[in-house]
């Protein structure tokens, strides 16, 4: 297993723990893609961890994902900021109002990884950092 940063490795950690809920029958939420994000280093955390012990992170999820899924049918508000999102893939999993842009911001390497892993289960939208926030303003149209 490659040697990952604490901070980093947690972001596996916390996808491994969508992965498990969302192979319960009586899940809180589904997550397509938090399996093949989780990878080896999660499985690796989340291997000796109790049910008990992961229920906050379990909690949190569909918590953060009401309060946004209700700003987004409740407000005007069309542009997101998901800070330290690491990797989760609520910008895919919720359903937004036509034209919302969400912006995520992470560790490069967070989400460089993230990225990969969706362009190859998903052929996900443009993801990727602002090298060039001129070219990426340029994408928009």
């Amino acid at each position: 297993m490659n040697k990952v940063p604490p901070l980093v490795s947690t972001a596996y950690w916390i996808a491994a723990v969508r992965a498990q809920e969302t192979h319960w029958s009586d899940r809180l939420f589904e997550d397509p893609w938090a399996e093949g994000l989780a990878g080896e280093i999660g499985k690796a955390r989340i291997q000796d961890k109790t049910p008990e012990s992961v229920t906050p992170i379990t909690l949190r999820t569909p918590y953060f994902d009401d309060i946004l899924s209700q700003v987004s049918r409740e407000t005007e508000i069309r542009q997101l900021v998901l800070v330290a999102p690491g990797l989760d893939v609520r910008a895919y999993r919720l359903t937004w109002q036509p034209g919302t842009i969400i912006f995520e911001l992470d560790r490069c390497e967070v989400l460089e990884y993230k990225a990969k892993i969706l362009s190859e289960a998903m052929g996900a939208p443009w993801i990727g950092t602002l090298d060039d926030p001129l070219e990426f303003l340029a994408k928009l149209g």
